[in-house]
C-alpha cells in the first residue's frame, strides 16, 4: 500500500512540476523580465500555488503546517506567507487600475502602483524602482522555496530528482 501512495505522490508532484515549467516557458522563463506576469511568471502566485498544492497533497498539511512536521523553518514560512501577501495585494491594484482582470505589470502601470502602494522615492522612477526590488526579492525567495520542498521531496524518494534536459546534451 505504501508503494502505491509514494507512487501516486511522486506522479502528482512530477505533473505539478511539468506544469509549472510549461507555465515559466510560456510567459518568459525569467524571474527578472521588465513587464512580468504576476500570477503565471517564475515565482509567481501560481508557484505560491504549487506549494500549497504539494503540501497538502503530499504531507496533508496546510503550508503553515510543514513547519511542525519540521519540513520548514518558521522564517521560510514567513517567507511564504510575505511572498503571498505581497503578490496577491500588487496583482489585486493591477486589476484596480487596469479597471479588469490583468496579470502583467506593465510599464504604464508601474508608475501608478508604486503610487497606490506608497512606495517613496525622490523622483516616481526611484519610487518604481524599489517597488520593482521588492518585486524581484519576492520572486527569488518563491523560488527558493520551492528548490527546498522538492529538495525534501527528492530526499523522501517521493520525487525523482531533477535534472535539467539542457545539462544531457
Amino acid at each position: 500500500r505504501n508503494n502505491i501512495i509514494a507512487t501516486d505522490h511522486m506522479r502528482f508532484v512530477e505533473a505539478k512540476l511539468v506544469e509549472r515549467d510549461a507555465r515559466h516557458a510560456r510567459f518568459g522563463g525569467s524571474r527578472y523580465l521588465l513587464e512580468p506576469n504576476i500570477k503565471e511568471g517564475k515565482g509567481g502566485l501560481r508557484d505560491l500555488h504549487i506549494l500549497h498544492w504539494l503540501a497538502r497533497h503530499v504531507y496533508n498539511a496546510e503550508v503553515e503546517g510543514l513547519v511542525a512536521m519540521h519540513l520548514l523553518t518558521g522564517a521560510e514560512y514567513a517567507a511564504y506567507a510575505s511572498a503571498y501577501r505581497f503578490l496577491s495585494r500588487l496583482r489585486a491594484h493591477v486589476h484596480l487600475a487596469a479597471g479588469k482582470p490583468e496579470e502583467r505589470l506593465t510599464f504604464g502601470m508601474q508608475q501608478t502602483l508604486a503610487a497606490r502602494l506608497h512606495y517613496q522615492g525622490k523622483t516616481g522612477n526611484k519610487a518604481v524602482e524599489r517597488m520593482m526590488q521588492e518585486y524581484f526579492t519576492t520572486v527569488t525567495a518563491t523560488g527558493s522555496l520551492t528548490r527546498i520542498l522538492c529538495a525534501l521531496l527528492e530526499e523522501e524518494n517521493k520525487r525523482k530528482p531533477y535534472i535539467p534536459l539542457g545539462w544531457l546534451s
